[in-house]
């Protein structure tokens, strides 16, 4: 399941993965985070631009996490890569080809920079009537635990109100997309509206949220119905204004 570029609360492929930059109680404070994503042109291929600017005041010596740097993945080949700011230890997770970065900011102001361009490869295009829940006996072995139950999806809570949403539709595309019908018509965006804490029981019973919340709210029922899924943030195409985004992808399909 490659991570997607973004658009709306069910996903389609392909780029980036990244988090949103908010105010965080670790000893220091960040402004708002300028994220772009533009298509150009690399040579003879069309590409697009991805990155962010973010500032941090730390008050005391302290150590983040920086997920803001695009993925290596068979989706997408990334061109150009550059990270200004401090540089730290950088890990990639093996299942996704995220990208972690750990840093120690000393007390002061630190300016952080990420800018990349990547080339997508083609979209898989399929009838939707066609693509099938992939059933656990062929489910890939790092798949499985995006079927259980979390801390933010509590899927076990929810089964019994997905299974009788979906349980008529037999497709595996057409019933993550009425997931994600039922939560766009049924779910308000509301910006503060959740916190650090807010589960997507919680987005269930409040019926608003952020993209956050709806992503979690999407990842619970679809795993709530036996459909591997998972939390993608990413740089958003067309998004505005221009911001990190969260969506969520499911296995279908075999994909």
């Amino acid at each position: 399941m490659d991570s997607p570029l973004a658009t709306s609360s069910h996903v389609t492929r392909s780029v980036a993965v990244k988090s949103e930059s908010r105010q965080l109680a670790f000893g220091f404070r960040n402004s708002l985070p300028a994220a772009g994503l533009r298509a150009i042109t690399h040579g003879v291929r069309d590409a697009i631009s991805v990155g962010c600017e973010l500032q941090y005041e730390a008050t005391t010596a302290t150590t983040m996490i920086l997920n803001i740097e695009t993925q290596r993945s068979s989706g997408q080949t990334l061109l150009e890569d550059n990270f200004t700011g401090p540089v730290g230890d950088v890990n990639e997770m093996p299942e996704t080809g995220n990208r972690y970065r750990r840093v120690i900011l000393p007390p002061g102001t630190h300016d952080i920079r990420y800018k990349a361009v990547v080339d997508t490869h083609a979209v898989h295009v399929a009838d939707p009537g066609e693509i099938t829940e992939t059933p656990v006996a062929a489910l890939p072995f790092d798949g499985l635990p995006h079927l259980y139950a979390s801390r933010y999806c509590p899927s076990d809570q929810m089964a019994r109100f997905a299974r009788r949403q979906s349980g008529a539709i037999a497709s595996g595309h057409e019933k993550v997309q009425a997931i994600c019908n039922w939560i766009f018509e049924n779910v308000d965006y509301l910006e503060g509206s959740s916190d650090s804490s807010t589960s997507a029981h919680d987005t269930f019973t409040l019926r608003a949220g952020v993209c956050r919340d709806f992503a979690h709210f999407g990842i619970t029922l679809t795993r709530a119905v036996g459909i591997s899924a998972r939390f993608v943030s990413a740089y958003a195409l067309e998004l505005t204004p221009q911001d990190f985004h969260a969506v969520f992808e499911s296995c279908l399909g075999g994909r």
